[in-house]
């Protein structure tokens, strides 16, 4: 039994609110990650100005998107309600404001994925030839979502988001989106695992601490595919929603995608300043202050006593490896 359209949207409404609550709080950590640390406010040349002005700008966006919600909500039910009522104000996906909903979840969407390619494009050394392919799925978003616009705008009768005439191009939509996911993601995932299999070739630990367990670029490839999870589940439940056709599905999981851009972006800067931090505390080795005694033997002899903080650097060959977690960049170089 198919959902009244009053009822998938105020759902889409709630929920998008409760996620909305969610970006704000991961948005407010991440900016502060970016220009705060321990021993004071960022200089201005050590805050990555790309980055915290991405997780603005998508909170920013979602925020209009929710302001868009809201004020329909008010024309069907409070403004409109005695000349036109609920239904037809719902029901009128040509108008402005529906139109205006849908290019804020294409554009956050579309910004979330340039971001996974600018991040390929950085731990590759600045190379083209890697980010080619999803370089061109991306543009494949892009030409699919001005084609939802189009018919959209077009419309110009009562019909629903899963009208006929626009399934194809929203399909074709979220059918491209998570697969550049996954794509970029998976890239990530294996250039990083690569490094970390040479840096254990060299003998190099990427756990400083000496403990086993997962070493640092394993515990960032973990980072990256969890948050990457968390984005490419809900769009691919989006491509389902709009094969089916499913009212209910569209509008709720479309109101909680675009949180969900913005909430898995700022996880993954959030988890990486954490770990950067905690790698900085493991370089520092606990050791003791040592003094020469005098002894029969022509050895002299080592005494430890107290304590004192220093830190140990190893001499053999190795891969230096950069890890600066606001940007999500890796640098590797052969030294």
């Amino acid at each position: 039994m198919p959902v009244p359209i009053t009822e998938a949207r105020i759902l889409e409404l709630f929920f998008q609110a409760v996620f909305y609550g969610m970006h704000v709080i991961t948005a407010g950590h991440c900016v502060l990650s970016l220009t705060y640390t321990r021993q004071g406010w960022k200089s201005g040349s050590d805050v990555h100005w790309v980055m915290l002005a991405v997780s603005l700008a998508l909170l920013l966006n979602s925020t209009f998107g929710l302001a868009l919600g809201l004020l329909q909500a008010l024309q069907a039910f409070v403004f409109y309600v005695k000349t036109l009522g609920p239904d037809a104000v719902f029901s009128d996906i040509s108008n402005w404001l529906d139109i205006a909903k849908t290019v804020s979840v294409q554009i956050q969407t579309m910004i979330g994925d340039s971001m996974l390619i600018y991040r390929c494009w950085i731990i590759y050394g600045r190379s083209w030839r890697v980010i080619t392919l999803p370089v061109v799925l991306w543009f494949g978003c892009l030409g699919a979502s001005l084609w939802i616009v189009v018919i959209e705008a077009g419309l110009r009768s009562n019909a629903l988001i899963s009208s006929e005439q626009i399934q194809p191009a929203g399909s074709t939509f979220w059918a491209i989106s998570p697969a550049l996911n996954i794509l970029t993601t998976g890239l990530l995932a294996w250039r990083i695992l690569t490094v970390d299999k040479s840096n254990k070739r060299y003998s190099v630990s990427s756990n400083r601490a000496g403990i086993k367990g997962n070493s640092t670029l394993q515990t960032v490839v973990r980072i990256i595919v969890e948050s990457g999870l968390l984005y490419t589940v809900v769009a691919i439940i989006n491509f389902i929603s709009w094969i089916t056709r499913n009212n209910l599905m569209l509008y709720v999981i479309g109101g909680i995608e675009v949180q969900i851009v913005g909430i898995a972006f700022n996880m993954i800067i959030i988890r990486t300043t954490t770990l950067s931090l905690e790698e900085q505390q493991k370089a520092f080795v606990p050791l003791s202050p040592m003094r020469f005694t005098p002894s029969n033997t022509t050895t002299p002899t080592l005494i430890c006593d107290g304590s004192h903080t220093a830190t140990h650097k190893s001499d053999s060959p190795s891969l230096d490896r950069t890890f600066s977690s606001p940007g999500f960049e890796v640098e590797i170089e052969q030294v």
